[in-house]
């Protein structure tokens, strides 16, 4: 598989994992209390992110445009209001995953951890949180009933749990590399 490829899938394994099973309740209200409430999530998209890669910090300008990018299209969204949160929500995914394309072909091409088969099994693990979310803010749009953010978000437990093991697994195979 070609290498930018090959990146990034682990860029947007990356940023699934922390967008979702890693943000923790704690992370997604520090972002609406100010400015800094944003750099905790954007941390642990580089944490997550780097684990992905053989030698991380000789990519350090990939994780910097990681940083300010996702850094910026949060505050974006956490400043702009939408009549339908479910569109805000498909085009802050599509600017995270165009700004993560750009930067995978403008920048080195890091030398990913994992072969390609076992990224796309993750992948498919981790887009399973992003699509339940979506799932969720579509029936609170459509039914003023419909179940709460809280109550739709009683999955992310379990996610997180997978999660962990899966970025315990990924450091360890950065120690023992």
């Amino acid at each position: 598989m070609d290498p930018t490829v090959h990146a990034f899938l682990a860029l947007s394994l990356g940023h699934l994992l922390a967008d979702f099973p890693f943000q923790t309740d704690a992370i997604y209200a520090w972002k609406f209390r100010g400015w800094w409430g944003l750099v905790p999530h954007v941390l642990v998209h580089i944490v997550v992110t780097g684990v992905l890669f053989i030698h991380p910090l000789r990519y350090w300008p990939l994780f910097l445009g990681i940083f300010v990018s996702h850094y910026l299209i949060d505050w974006g969204k956490l400043h702009v209001v939408a009549s339908r949160p479910s569109r805000a929500f498909l085009l802050d995914q599509g600017l995270h995953f165009l700004s993560l394309f750009l930067l995978v072909t403008l920048l080195p091409v890091p030398r990913v951890l994992l072969p390609t088969g076992a990224l796309i099994v993750l992948l498919l693990y981790a887009f399973l949180p992003a699509a339940f979310m979506y799932r969720t803010i579509r029936a609170q749009e459509d039914q003023a009933d419909g179940p709460s953010l809280p109550q739709g978000r009683n999955w992310m437990h379990t996610a997180r749990v997978t999660g962990v093991s899966l970025l315990l697994t990924l450091f360890l195979l950065q120690v023992i590399r």
